[in-house]
Formats: structure tokens, C-alpha cells, sequence
């Protein structure tokens, strides 16, 4: 009797913070990286907060090879790191917080639409997953991002820490 492998899949978490970010993304990315494998990182993007006056935003881009799907995923993984770095979810949407994790794609399919809204969402996801196509006019996220970051300033930003851990 031979063991299996347990079959994967291919999610890509989106990650923001706007609270003490260069502390609280490469301590959600270890925190991460102990519970899933994680495969691929986008750089990091400092842009403007949506829907408030509150502080900047780094966002980036995560991708993480899952034996679960990404609704499991959501739940025993990213929100308790979301709990354990101090995210309190209040009836604001856009309160400034430590560390925001979202599922953005799994396997092929964007389970957030923000992707093909906002910048913060599609240029970080462009530089893993350049390929995918809007469902309803095709257009590819790597053109979607460009055009996005032309309307919202982006500026890549160096964060010590991260990094994929190596074994």
C-alpha cells in the first residue's frame, strides 16, 4: 500500500495592513507559513486608504498551495492570524487595521471582485497571476492592473522580513 500525496490547490491571499504594516505583514507571513506551504510572494505596494482619510495601506499579494479549499482556508487559518495580530472587525469596513487577509483567487477562479476594481488588489495579483482574464469583457489582470495604477498612485516599498523562510 503506497501513501498519496494529499491534492493541492493554488489560492493566492491578498494581505494589507495599515497599521504598523512593516511589523504586521512579514508577522502574518510567519505565522502563515507555519500552518500552509506558501510558494510566492508579490512585492509589497504602499497606496492611499479606500473609503476613508485613514493611514496608508501596504498591500501585497500571497500564494499558498492548500490540501483544503479556500472557504477552510478563510476560516481556521486567515482569521485567526487576523485575530492573533489584533484585527477587531467593527461595523466600519474601512477602520484602519493590523493585517487584513483576504482570498483573492482560488485555483483560476477571483473569488474577489475587488481584484478587477481596485489596485491595491490587481497590481500586487498581476505580478503572480498576469494571465487571468476579466469574465465578462477578457481582458487580461496585467493590462486591468496598468491601467488601474495610472488612476491610483502604488509606489513598491521595501519591508525587512519579507521573504519565504527556507527549510
Amino acid at each position: 500500500m503506497s501513501a498519496r500525496e494529499p491534492k493541492t490547490q493554488r489560492i493566492v491571499i491578498g494581505f494589507g495592513s495599515n497599521i504598523r504594516p512593516a511589523e504586521n505583514l512579514p508577522r502574518a507571513l510567519r505565522l502563515l507559513e507555519v500552518r500552509v506551504p506558501v510558494v510566492a510572494l508579490s512585492r509589497v505596494w504602499e497606496g492611499p486608504a479606500v473609503g476613508t482619510s485613514g493611514p496608508p495601506f501596504y498591500n501585497a499579494a500571497v500564494v499558498v498551495r492548500a490540501p483544503f479549499s479556500a472557504a477552510h482556508l478563510k476560516e481556521t487559518i486567515l482569521r485567526p492570524i487576523e485575530a492573533a495580530l489584533g484585527r477587531m472587525r467593527t461595523a466600519d469596513p474601512n477602520a484602519p487595521r493590523p493585517i487584513d487577509l483576504d482570498v483573492l483567487v482560488e485555483g483560476n477562479r477571483v473569488i474577489d471582485a475587488d481584484v478587477w476594481r481596485y489596485a491595491y488588489w490587481a497590481v500586487p495579483l498581476a505580478e503572480l497571476a498576469p494571465g487571468l482574464r476579466h469574465p465578462e469583457n477578457g481582458q487580461p489582470l496585467r493590462a486591468l492592473a496598468k491601467q488601474l495604477a495610472h488612476t491610483t498612485p502604488l509606489r513598491s516599498v521595501e519591508v525587512p522580513g519579507w521573504t519565504l523562510e527556507t527549510a
